[in-house]
């Protein structure tokens, strides 16, 4: 089995080399638009569009790649972008702008693809080598399990310990408009018929794209969120870990003129080699970008009747059973080993290095 933590395992080009080939789909010929940050941005390493414009020139593609900067508000592009992205077959983005672009709509028939690989070493690790084709494939065979189950049930260590029916309305896949890499997450579940407690520790964060002040919350000891039928009914811990946290939903609510107390839906991360350099708490937004394709982490979208909210909850190190059976145990994709999967697995040289989880997300617990 390979080991994950192996230097000999990092080749950003054959990262870069999935991406083109296998999710994004490029061919000899095909005119691709790479969209990078600002040089004033520190989201993306400078090496990755480097790196994924030289593939894809050694690929045969005509590349184009530029330096945009982030627009001031949600909704908001640069100047002149959609108009660039029309005279493409595909653009790549390798910059916070696909959170604004992502749910707005887009002429054209040209892909368009959000890389999550912010450093060289996430592109050149097994969380972007393993084969696309593979992991798109688990993908679906998941989703299709998950809309056909009836229940499900949430616990974690801290007390976290809910459930609810699975109520599929058909508009899940709204924040999904992009294609993603490598894969991270599945459509999120709805919560209309929860009903439990979720434990709240570390922060609240932004649902999405942070457009408030301040954006996030950290939270001292942890607390206990009581949810029925999908809404938020009470927190409950010590008061001097409560109060900030109901003046924070408020404010948030107030300013969106949104429900506080609604809870969407939640999801989870499906890339077990997700990981994080260094403390998640040196740079939340960056780190968020990256964790939430982890099996350790899933996560709640609240406050306001839309994913993915404008406040997520954090849940570390779940349980998950659908109908009965575990498909997370402890922050573990344990699905993955139901010999089912494992065969589809064994039929890629080398994929057996996902039953070898990272656990190193950025967080203390």
């Amino acid at each position: 089995m390979t080991d994950p933590m192996a230097a000999s395992t990092i080749n950003p080009e054959l990262g870069a080399r999935n991406l083109l080939l296998s999710c994004v789909g490029m061919k000899p010929g095909d005119r691709v638009l790479i969209v990078a940050e600002d040089p004033q941005e520190r989201h993306y390493d400078r090496q990755v569009p480097a790196c994924v414009e030289k593939v894809a020139r050694e690929l045969g593609a005509a590349v184009s790649l530029i330096e945009a900067a982030l627009p001031d508000k949600v909704g908001d592009l640069p100047d002149g972008l959609v108009e660039q992205m029309s005279r493409v077959d595909h653009t790549v983005f390798l910059s916070r702008l696909a959170d604004h672009a992502r749910f707005l709509p887009m002429p054209g028939t040209a892909t368009k693809t959000i890389c999550y690989a912010l450093n060289e070493t996430l592109l050149g690790s097994p969380y972007s080598t393993v084969p696309h084709a593979l992991m798109s494939t688990l993908h679906r065979k998941l989703e299709t399990e998950l809309d056909q189950a009836e229940h499900w049930r949430i616990t974690c260590p801290l007390g976290t310990d809910a459930e609810g029916t699975f109520e599929w309305k058909g508009d899940e896949d709204e924040d999904f408009t992009f294609g993603l890499f490598p894969v991270t997450t599945f459509k999120p579940v709805p919560c209309t018929t929860m009903r439990g407690k979720i434990a709240l520790a570390h922060w609240l964060i932004p649902g999405g794209k942070a457009h408030y002040t301040p954006a996030f919350l950290p939270i001292g000891q942890p607390v206990t969120a009581h949810v029925e039928h999908g809404r938020l009914t009470q927190i409950e811990g010590d008061e001097a870990d409560v109060a900030p946290i109901r003046a924070h939903c408020d404010m948030v609510a107030e300013t969106f003129g949104i429900d506080r107390d609604f809870v969407h839906s939640w999801h989870l991360g499906l890339n077990p080699h997700t990981f994080y350099d260094g403390q998640a708490s040196d740079d939340l937004e960056r780190w968020g970008a990256v964790s939430f394709a982890s099996p350790r982490y899933l996560h709640f979208h609240t406050c306001g009747e839309y994913a993915p909210g404008e406040i997520a909850w954090s849940v570390f190190d779940p349980t998950v059973t659908i109908d009965g059976t575990a498909y997370w145990e402890n922050g573990e994709f344990v699905w993955l080993k139901r010999p089912d999967n494992a065969a589809l697995i064994a039929e890629y040289p080398g994929a057996d290095c996902l039953y070898a989880m990272r656990r190193d997300i950025g967080v203390d617990f």
